[in-house]
């Protein structure tokens, strides 16, 4: 057991090492790796195409251990979606270590086969967990920001300046996430790429926000057919507040819904606790004997299952 033990610590404290060392590693590769990409946007689409391509076919040696575990391309887009400066080898190893970490604290405190697979899975998940969790978190933020830049839009186009202007001014006044994605597609058209390539990038930055799919599509369509912009935009930024003031009504009105799911969640916890409070010899049967572990694994794994079934039945989207 010893053994087993110093074995899982030795791995768990070189996969850290190893990722710190990726994370160090990752700030100016992932510099370089944008100036190369914008670089090639000079050249013809086609050609872009063809260099992406053929980088995604030239696989790190991470990326090709965990293709048969794991959506690749899938983990690229959401890695890039969230906004965390880390590459693919960084984040492989950093969710490497997650998952040796709780196979360690599972072999400590369990000390049996189907906790210890159990333990390894949700510790690999983790990360994943957390980038869903920055992606959603980025969206939302990037949602908030829409209006004040359709606004701080529509001022400009009144004021005389061009589309161009009005986009370098947002990327200039405006916070991350939208400053900076609005600062890409500003780079983008000026280093030749065309405004429509410029905007479907953007669009596939952010695929699971409709507004930004609006804002795109506007914009594409004013380009070719020609119109009023500054009505278009003053509309949609109307439409978007809108809409937010029913997601706001909607979250309200089920903020009831969502404490007793929080409540419910936390009660077995708290009775857990009043009861090793209350009686400690009563509980602490199912931190000494094995087959109590196992008990104690099982009820805390449905516990976290009826929390995410409760949350998804309550959950109520606009």
């Amino acid at each position: 057991m010893a053994g087993t033990i110093s074995i899982f610590v030795f791995f768990f404290v070189l996969l850290a090492c190893l990722g710190g060392y990726f994370l160090y590693q990752d700030q100016r590769a992932i510099r370089r790796d944008l100036l190369i990409s914008r670089a090639a946007s000079k050249r013809s689409v086609k050609e872009t195409r063809r260099i992406d391509l053929r980088r995604r076919r030239e696989r790190t040696r991470a990326e090709r251990l965990f293709s048969s575990l794991i959506d690749i391309p899938r983990l690229g887009d959401l890695l890039s979606q969230s906004g965390l400066p880390l590459s693919m080898d960084a984040f492989l190893f950093t969710a490497t270590a997650t998952a040796a970490l709780f196979g360690l604290i599972a072999v400590v405190f369990f000390r049996s086969f189907f906790p210890f697979i159990a333990m390894i899975a949700a510790g690999f998940s983790v990360p994943l967990l957390f980038l869903i969790h920055r992606k959603k978190k980025r969206d939302a933020a990037m949602t908030a920001q829409l209006p004040d830049m359709l606004d701080f839009m529509v001022r400009a186009l009144r004021a005389g300046q061009s589309l161009d202007n009005a986009l370098y001014g947002i990327s200039a006044h405006f916070s991350d996430p939208i400053g900076g994605e609005i600062k890409i597609v500003y780079e983008e058209i000026s280093m030749g790429l065309s405004f429509s390539e410029a905007l479907n990038n953007f669009e596939r930055r952010f695929p699971a926000i409709p507004e930004v799919t609006f804002l795109c599509t506007a914009l594409a369509v004013q380009k070719e057919t020609g119109g009023n912009l500054t009505e278009i935009l003053e509309g949609l930024s109307h439409t978007l507040r809108d809409r937010f003031k029913l997601l706001r009504t909607v979250k309200a009105t089920s903020a009831e819904g969502r404490l007793s799911i929080l409540f419910l969640g936390m009660l077995p916890l708290a009775f857990a606790g009043l009861m090793y409070l209350v009686n400690p010899e009563y509980i602490r049967l199912l931190f000494v004997d094995p087959v109590g572990r196992i008990l104690l694994f099982l009820a805390f794994a449905l516990d976290v299952v009826g929390f995410v079934v409760m949350r998804i039945m309550t959950r109520i989207n606009v």
